[in-house]
């Protein structure tokens, strides 16, 4: 795999962020899961440089895995679209309580940025929708939607199996916490059906990037539904927001269509 810094993308600097992160994490609540969320990214990055794949450049191996700037024009609000979608199907399924149990509590990474003995709620919120963007959102979708596809397609030969087959296998990964946390099996239909929504969109955008959207968009909304009225987690999503509608705007791609 030839470097090639020059070609990075976006989505692929943002991924790579999203490791150290994960990796940063890690260090500070030497926290296996944390270990394990930037293990899958990276392994994503080792996957694109593999001989399978690695023909070009870092920037061209890393978008045969979905993992580029590809059509970033529909990625953005296809994948809000997409966390919305999940929401409120979630929120037919099971209780908002209940969806909760969703989403990883990273809150404790709060308590290294203040002297204070109990992190105080709008810490905790903002900490928790950064974790979300940053180490969830991008760790778990490259594990569902690259790496465990990939291996699966070895075995079965179609990627529609290999996908559901994934999803499966990542709706399994939440039954220990599923357990030790009383939830109803209603939750694992949940699971699946966002699985497929995101899967969906990786097939409508040949890019991951909106199916990472889509879940830190649904995380997102269920962080803030059992944080109501905290401002500084609602600025914190401004700020995210923010970020990435200037990444959006600045694309080539969108900027090429206006010009035509």
């Amino acid at each position: 795999m030839k470097f090639d810094i020059q070609s990075s993308s976006a989505v692929s600097g943002y991924l790579i962020l999203s490791g150290l992160f994960s990796a940063f994490f890690a260090y500070l609540l030497q926290d296996p899961m944390y270990f394990g969320f930037s293990l899958f990214i990276f392994a994503g990055l080792a996957l694109a440089a593999s001989n399978d794949t690695g023909k070009g450049t870092v920037a061209q191996d890393l978008t045969k895995l979905g993992w580029s700037s590809t059509n970033i024009f529909t990625v953005v609000p296809l994948g809000i679209a997409g966390g919305i979608i999940g929401l409120i199907i979630g929120s037919f399924i099971v209780s908002n309580v209940e969806m909760n149990i969703l989403v990883p509590d990273l809150s404790t990474i709060a308590q290294y940025f203040t002297s204070a003995s109990v992190v105080p709620a709008g810490l905790a919120t903002t900490a928790n929708i950064v974790g979300t963007v940053m180490v969830v959102a991008p760790a778990e979708e490259v594990l569902k939607l690259i790496l465990a596809p990939f291996a699966l397609k070895s075995i079965f030969k179609n990627t529609v199996v290999a996908l559901f087959l994934s999803i499966l296998f990542w709706t399994a990964m939440h039954i220990p916490t599923f357990i030790a946390q009383g939830a109803s099996t209603s939750m694992y239909l949940v699971l699946v059906i966002f699985g497929i929504i995101g899967a969906v969109l990786l097939f409508i955008t040949q890019n991951i990037l909106s199916a990472i959207i889509a879940h830190a968009t649904f995380n997102i909304g269920v962080i803030l539904s059992s944080a109501s009225g905290d401002i500084f987690g609602v600025l914190t999503v401004i700020a995210i927001i923010s970020i990435v509608m200037y990444i959006w705007f600045k694309s080539p791609e969108k900027r090429g269509r206006h010009a035509r």
